[in-house]
């Protein structure tokens, strides 16, 4: 009988160990079991996990389309950039 490898990640805010039931996917969220913090899968062999990117500095409201030139935007190309 071939016994199944298991699949694990230490968790890089408490040290614990993160046991899989399955393969992982790359940038999938997990939640460590001991700290409850949220997490990102970075790597897959062997498995990585990392804190998920978050830009706190982002507003969506800080960003609008107020006193944005649309008259004059299709005059502007990618290599204009």
């Amino acid at each position: 009988m071939k016994s199944k490898e298991k699949i694990v990640a230490d968790c890089p805010s408490c040290g614990e160990i993160i046991y899989f039931d399955r393969q992982p996917k790359l940038a999938e969220l997990v939640s460590c079991w001991y700290c409850e913090e949220e997490l990102e899968v970075i790597g897959l062999e062997p498995v990585l996990l990392d804190f998920p990117f978050q830009d706190e500095d982002y507003d969506d409201e800080d960003y609008d389309d107020e006193g944005y030139d649309t008259e004059h935007a299709q005059d502007y190309e990618d290599s204009d950039w």
